[in-house]
């Protein structure tokens, strides 16, 4: 299991008391890139590289909201599902 993949599990079972930029390094690290919807918003668009059509809101707040982290993880689990279709045919 590799340290990303432990920070994903973490941020599975405990969704609730994390930092904007553990949740968005995570995403980062799996190659979500990110833009403010408007300046000076506190609302970050995460897009999918490869499939653009996977998307996260987070709202940056101090500690991040339940409800965006797991949103994070439902988009990163699709993308790894994705991943995994693909490499497979």
């Amino acid at each position: 299991m590799t340290r990303w993949t432990k920070r994903l599990e973490r941020l599975r079972a405990h969704p609730v008391g994390n930092h904007f930029e553990e949740i968005t390094g995570l995403l980062r690290h799996f190659e979500f890139t990110s833009r403010q919807r408007g300046r000076g918003s506190s609302h970050y668009l995460f897009e999918h590289r490869r499939y653009p059509d996977i998307q996260v809101v987070i709202v940056r707040s101090k500690p991040v909201k339940a409800v965006y982290a797991k949103a994070a993880v439902r988009a990163i689990e699709a993308a790894l599902i994705r991943d995994e279709v693909r490499n497979e045919g």
